[in-house]
């Protein structure tokens, strides 16, 4: 199994190409139980459609009942 160090240097070089794209990976639908969802999308905070995406886009790993997770990558604009 991969160490949160290990995922995080992942995380991290995503974090990079969507800059370079400038778009954001987002989870969605936890909420509702759906774990494998992810939205993609331009990286300005007027137009991602979900609440609260500043709180959201983390770029950090944790771990989670025994995973580990990340709720959004990238880097949101004005």
């Amino acid at each position: 199994m991969k160490t949160k160090a290990e995922l995080q240097s992942a995380v991290d070089e995503l974090r990079s190409v969507c800059k370079k794209h400038k778009v954001i990976l987002l989870g969605t639908c936890t909420s509702e139980g759906i774990y494998g969802e992810i939205t993609i999308g331009e990286n300005k905070e007027k137009v991602i459609g979900w609440s609260n995406p500043l709180e959201r886009v983390t770029n950090q790993v944790e771990e989670w009942d025994g995973w580990f997770q990340v709720n959004g990558i990238g880097d949101i604009e004005d």
